[in-house]
């Protein structure tokens, strides 16, 4: 493999380590925006969220890099990126310390991405939750005799139901 197919690799590894890292750092802020949402501390989800944001912008930055040094290594061994999956792609590789090593690194940015994308769901389970208890209580001030919560059914319309506690019950992921 050509010296500058070597250095492309580098610095994929490089970047694949680096969204490891950043992934990680994700999902610490969703544990913190858990714990602020559970306890309403508004003014500590607000700078969670900022620095989310942060940290979502450079991952956002390292994935346009990793897909340059993809593009970049598929050029120099004559194939064009659609042509090839990744493990096609790793088998292109002569060097097998960098191949099995950029495979670690990719599994494991798999693996935490799935745990993030897992971290996100109960928190927007937690989001949905407190906004059906913010509807109770809402229908519960203005004097709906009958309790009903909103949610909205993914295609953006609002469904009602009945919440079968009454008004001021809510059991969390139950």
């Amino acid at each position: 493999m050509p010296d500058k197919s070597e250095q492309i690799l580098g610095e994929l590894e490089t970047i694949l380590l680096k969204q490891c890292d950043i992934v990680s750092v994700l999902l610490d802020f969703a544990s913190a925006k858990e714990r602020a949402l559970l306890d309403d501390d508004i003014k500590e989800l607000k700078a969670v969220l900022e620095d989310e944001e942060d940290a979502v912008f450079d991952f956002s930055s390292y994935e346009s890099k990793r897909v340059k040094k993809v593009n970049e290594f598929l050029h120099s061994v004559g194939k064009k990126p659609e042509q090839l999956s990744l493990t096609q792609m790793l088998a292109l590789m002569e060097d097998a310390d960098k191949t099995q090593t950029i495979a670690e690194a990719g599994s494991r940015l798999n693996k935490l991405a799935k745990k993030l994308h897992n971290e996100n769901e109960r928190i927007n389970k937690i989001i949905s939750i407190k906004r059906d208890y913010v509807d109770v209580m809402l229908e519960a001030i203005t004097g709906d005799n009958e309790p009903t919560a909103q949610n909205y059914d993914g295609t953006g319309a609002i469904v009602r139901h009945k919440m079968e506690n009454g008004p001021g019950v809510v059991e969390f992921f139950a």
